[in-house]
């Protein structure tokens, strides 16, 4: 009586990887734990990249509350240079005041609008899923073009954001003040910041950012889909991981290290100083216009 033997495969010969397209067949599986180290790299990499859009546009805002405040503090000279003049001019001024600040608060709400393509990056995920080259890359087809083009973006668009908020004229507000000429006060600070702030357009900022909001929400649906194959299979979980740390630092370089750099009073105090610069009092280290120049040429 011939006996029946029963093979029992070996583990360790026949595990089946979905990252192997040859799934077996007596070929040596692929490595589940190979080293990741220089994939969490890349990830951390691309991730950064994605989060210096993010830091400046959260600068955004205290920019806008700067020359608001800025042109506020000359209402308020102007106030006092007319207070024994005419109450009726004072009472316009106080109009103004008010004015400025529905200004302010409308900017603000209105450049909120830049950051929807990241709530709203499922709707064209598949399109990013499915359509690519085969001939460049699954995710190469996106990345590199992305970021090109977002790098480019932020070079060329430097002085755009700058002149769109009119940061250039911020050296002409603080000296706004009322004049008396034969006892009659003309009153020239109501008119000049009544320029200054439409002078701020607040809406092509807005699509600015918009678009680069745009671009890196596209990147990171790239970015995620690659990290599910980069990683071997028990460190899939750690994608997320280099996501948020990544973000976190470009967010943390272009948000505090803008605000760092162009803030007066830093710059006077420290940073000129420690760098051995000449003295600017009244000027930040660096500009809007120069810092987004920067780091677009950074990311390219």
């Amino acid at each position: 009586m011939k006996k029946s033997h029963l093979s029992v495969p070996h583990t360790s010969s026949t595990i089946i990887d979905n990252n192997n397209p040859a799934g077996g067949g007596g070929l040596p599986p692929t490595p589940i734990d190979h080293d990741d180290r220089f994939n969490y790299a890349l990830l951390l990499a691309l991730y950064t990249l994605q989060g210096i859009p993010m830091g400046l546009s959260a600068s955004i805002p205290f920019l806008i509350q700067q020359k608001v405040q800025m042109l506020a503090s000359s209402v308020h000279h102007h106030n006092v240079a007319t207070a024994a003049a005419d109450a009726a001019i004072n009472s316009a001024s106080s109009n103004s005041l008010a004015e400025l600040t529905k200004i302010a608060y409308n900017a603000q709400a209105i450049f909120a609008l830049c950051s929807w393509p990241f709530s709203l990056k499922l709707l064209w995920a598949p399109i990013v899923d499915a359509c690519f080259s085969n001939r460049f890359g699954r995710r190469k087809s996106w990345l590199v073009p992305i970021q090109l083009m977002a790098g480019m973006l932020m070079v060329l668009g430097s002085g755009y954001v700058e002149q769109e908020l009119g940061l250039d004229n911020n050296s002409n507000i603080g000296n706004v003040v009322g004049s008396v000429v034969d006892g009659s006060v003309v009153d020239s600070a109501a008119t000049t910041v009544e320029q200054a702030a439409k002078s701020m357009n607040v809406q092509g900022v807005t699509f600015f950012f918009f678009t680069l909001y745009f671009l890196m929400a596209t990147q990171d649906i790239a970015v995620d889909g690659w990290a599910l194959t980069m990683l071997s299979r028990k460190n899939r979980g750690k994608g997320p991981i280099c996501n948020s740390i990544g973000q976190n630092i470009g967010y943390f370089l272009s948000y505090v290290g803008f605000l760092a750099l162009n803030d007066v009073e830093s710059s006077e105090n420290l940073w000129r100083p420690l760098l051995r610069l000449p003295s600017r009092p009244g000027t930040g280290l660096v500009s809007l216009g120069g810092f987004v120049k920067f780091m677009g040429s950074f990311m390219l």
